[in-house]
């Protein structure tokens, strides 16, 4: 009996760094792994860059192929390099399937890909964020409505992403899928003392708006002085909020960690998750937090209110003043944060589980021959 070849599935994008993406590829690969599918799919992920913190220790296959450019281009943030990178991949070999995240990734990957292999290739794009508030390029909105058709299928994590894709940019509903994310399934080892009160892990962006947060953190330690708060992770706007926390007078009450694959132990800890960004995907930290016990407490964002009830599963602030009084009622109200936070992982457990990654690998290998 002749054995079938493997199809061969490149995952494209800029890192396995800190973040929902990076968390996602991450999860479909040990998926795979723990899966028949392991033996039918031959995977390997083409990236832009190295960085000093990376969830690869995440991985349980410790074979799992990695692709970065040489470190000998000298170009800024390595832009030319990555698309050779892809280049050189897909000439060494050539993917039955692609799958690749956002526009960064797919400017590069899609349009290349259907000139050298046409239609024989299924191209999937995961738009792991509401393309209007995350692309202000004018290069992305100008090239968008002709790359993204050139894909089989579109992934959304949500009705107003679609909707934005469909409205906005004129790509045709029909190829667009909502899929939600989801969390990890978690074992618990031990529990665990709740001594953190705030809890925030991720990147340190713009668009996650963290000095609002540690300004309503500044107001809630002058009612509460023996307010723990911790926030985990790295990124661009790293120095301007330890300025603003030792400035303020923060430094005693809000501690900044660096990111961790150890995650689970804070988050197991942690009393309340808060999320202050101007917008949002569907966040992998907030749906692995409700699933560690964490009270989502939000500031109002686009679409949040397709994964968070307010006062059901979680609450959603529309000021600074109310996210506020939202933190006090959780922690001095055992009664609410606790029926809060069983809802919240309820939730989880029931429209957020890893059932959500098959959902995803049955819409990439659809139409192909396992």
């Amino acid at each position: 009996m002749i054995k079938k070849k493997p199809l061969q599935l490149a995952i494209i994008y800029t890192d396995l760094s800190l973040g929902g993406i990076q968390r996602k590829i991450i999860d479909l690969l040990n998926y795979i792994h723990k899966t028949k599918l392991r033996q039918r799919l031959d995977t390997e992920v083409i990236l832009r860059w190295k960085t000093d913190f990376d969830l690869i220790p995440n991985l349980t296959s410790k074979k799992q192929k990695i692709f970065y450019p040489p470190r000998i281009f000298p170009f800024p943030r390595r832009r030319m390099p990555f698309f050779f990178n892809i280049l050189f991949r897909f000439i060494v070999n050539p993917p039955n399937i692609i799958l690749t995240h956002v526009f960064s990734s797919s400017m590069r990957s899609v349009p290349l890909a259907r000139l050298m292999f046409g239609k024989k290739v299924r191209i999937v794009i995961s738009q792991d964020n509401i393309f209007s508030y995350e692309n202000n390029q004018w290069y992305a909105r100008l090239l968008v409505s002709t790359i993204y058709p050139m894909a089989d299928a579109i992934i959304v994590q949500t009705n107003i992403s679609r909707d934005d894709l469909v409205n906005n940019w004129n790509i045709p509903a029909s190829k667009i899928s909502v899929i939600p994310n989801w969390s990890r399934n978690i074992t618990l080892k031990e529990k665990k003392d709740r001594d953190i009160d705030i809890i925030y892990c991720g990147r340190f962006e713009d668009q996650k708006n963290l000095l609002r947060l540690l300004k309503i953190c500044k107001f809630l330690i002058k009612q509460k002085s023996d307010l723990k708060v911790v926030i985990i992770g790295s990124g661009r706007q790293e120095s301007l909020l330890k300025d603003y926390a030792s400035q303020n007078g923060l430094n005693s009450n809000v501690s900044f960690l660096v990111p961790t694959n150890d995650i689970d132990n804070y988050l197991g800890r942690a009393k309340i998750f808060a999320l202050t960004s101007k917008f949002e995907g569907q966040p992998m930290a907030l749906l692995e937090a409700m699933n560690y016990g964490c009270v989502p407490v939000l500031i109002d964002f686009p679409g949040a209110n397709e994964y968070i009830s307010h006062n059901v599963n979680g609450l959603i602030a529309k000021s600074d003043k109310v996210f506020a009084s939202y933190v006090f009622d959780c922690l001095n109200d055992k009664k609410l944060s606790a029926r809060l936070a069983l809802a919240s992982k309820k939730t989880v457990e029931k429209k957020y589980s890893e059932k959500n990654i098959q959902k995803y690998l049955d819409l990439m290998l659809q139409d192909l021959k396992l």
